[in-house]
């Protein structure tokens, strides 16, 4: 009879779990019906986590978000949270699917605090997934990769790209070619990295690497103008390259004379050097986006540039997104074609927005200074919306109100469309940003027009 009634209340109890269980499921399918997003979605899940303490998917999410946000700390805390109420996953699909994420994402978790064995083990749990698994087939082959299993990573590369190509990422994209080229498989190598120039995306040395698998491939023009893409990202840091290239060609030059190599060669690199001697005459029929970038640089420095070539320049912007020359030259293009462009102020933000150390920055705020009357001293003052960001999160890191010296200086300014949006901007949001006791702080230093202006954003 005890064992009976002891088994009644099991029953009972499971019952009672799955009715609350079921509850939880309902009021978290209506959350997610109200199409929430951002920071209003966030601290509704954190919300909804917290008062449904046994409910397993909201757990997963919150995992997830912050795997992909990067914060793997919390990341690991929600994986863990998720994992020991498991056994409220849902007996469906949907169930299915969050324990394949939850262990994806754990797997993304361990292989960013270096537990490569366990990151391994958990992406294979979520690849069993047939379903839903095969996602996370480049983390795998990522992983792999991190623990020098080079013939491995490449077979889950080949099966995950061959399953479906566009799962890739930028950086599996990456690591796929390379792996492809340290296999001497160029024809395929040359494919995957087509397809990663028109992401956009640029890393150091991009150029040296498509130089050599053109090269094996024998593309000789193509690989010769893959070297002038490394060229023109350092053009904006290191000065000394706009003498070592050219130089370099001249070099490879003699090379491939001393050599008897083909013509291509010579072709291409009179291509090339005609970029330095702005010598129009030089022409190169090629589709490759960078003859087609020398070829309107050419015509900017000259200012014989069209509408139409700056057209075909914008289109190009995905390839030099965060090359500061670009910028440069297409600010020139517009100043020689369209001198009254509203464009020209968007693009000088964009160069002082790249403030990463590149030469132009300061050029482009004398422009932006210049077009609002501002003297040149005043014009290096400028901070453009990404700028401020970066000051303030320095500012938080360091806790130094020193950190935040260059934006006392823009509110110090004679009044401008810059210094006008900061202010508003930090009256908005200066307690969400933690400067409220910097602010009050250096109030009590100053009673200039800083001071009026601190006034402002507090009051």
């Amino acid at each position: 009879m005890k064992k009976i009634k002891l088994l009644s209340i099991l029953i009972a109890s499971l019952f009672v779990i799955s009715c609350r269980n079921t509850k939880d499921n309902q009021a978290y399918e209506q959350l997610r019906q109200q199409n929430l997003s951002g920071d209003e979605l966030l601290v509704q899940l954190v919300d909804f986590e917290m008062q449904h303490s046994n409910h397993f998917e909201s757990k997963v999410d919150l995992a997830s978000f912050y795997a992909i946000i990067g914060d793997y700390p919390k990341a690991y805390e929600y994986c863990i949270r998720a994992e020991s109420v498991i056994k409220n996953a849902p007996h469906d699909k949907n169930g299915k699917k969050a324990v394949c994420i939850l262990n994806g994402t754990r797997a993304k978790v361990e292989y960013m605090r270096g537990d490569f064995d366990s990151a391994v083990e958990f992406c294979n749990a979520a690849i069993k997934d047939k379903d839903n698994g095969s996602i996370f087939k480049f983390l795998k082959g990522q992983i792999l990769i991190s623990m020098n299993k080079l013939d491995d990573a490449l077979s889950v590369f080949d099966e995950a790209y061959k399953e479906n190509p566009d799962n890739a990422a930028n950086d599996d994209l990456k690591s796929y070619m390379y792996l492809l080229a340290g296999h001497e498989r160029f024809d395929e190598a040359k494919v995957i990295l087509n397809k990663y120039f028109e992401s956009g995306v640029y890393f150091s040395e991009l150029g040296a690497f498509a130089s050599t698998v053109y090269e094996k491939t024998g593309d000789i023009d193509l690989s010769l103008m893959s070297t002038f893409y490394d060229f023109l990202f350092y053009a904006g840091f290191e000065p000394s390259v706009l003498v070592s290239y050219p130089a370099n060609i001249q070099k490879i030059r003699e090379t491939a004379k001393a050599k008897g190599l083909s013509s291509d060669y010579e072709s291409a690199l009179n291509f090339l050097e005609s970029f330095f001697t702005l010598d129009e005459s030089v022409k190169y029929e090629s589709d490759f986006f960078i003859a087609k970038y020398i070829s309107i640089a050419k015509r900017i420095a000259r200012k014989t540039v069209t509408k139409d070539d700056i057209q075909q320049l914008l289109k190009m912007e995905k390839h030099f997104s965060i090359f500061p020359i670009f910028y440069y030259q297409v600010y020139n293009a517009l100043i020689v074609a369209e001198p009254k462009a509203l464009d020209i102020t968007a693009v000088l933000e964009k160069i002082i927005s790249l403030n990463n150390g590149n030469s132009y920055v300061s050029f482009a705020k004398k422009q932006l200074g210049s077009r609002l009357g501002l003297s040149e001293q005043d014009s290096q003052k400028i901070l453009v919306a990404a700028e401020v960001d970066k000051i303030v999160n320095n500012y938080k890191k360091s806790a130094s109100m020193d950190d935040l010296a260059p934006l006392f200086d823009l509110l110090e300014m004679p009044e401008n469309n810059y210094e006008l949006q900061t202010l508003v901007y930090l009256k908005m949001q200066y307690k969400n940003l933690g400067l409220e006791p910097v602010f009050l702080k250096k109030r009590e230093l100053c009673s200039n027009k800083l001071g009026e202006r601190i006034d402002y954003i507090l009051h």
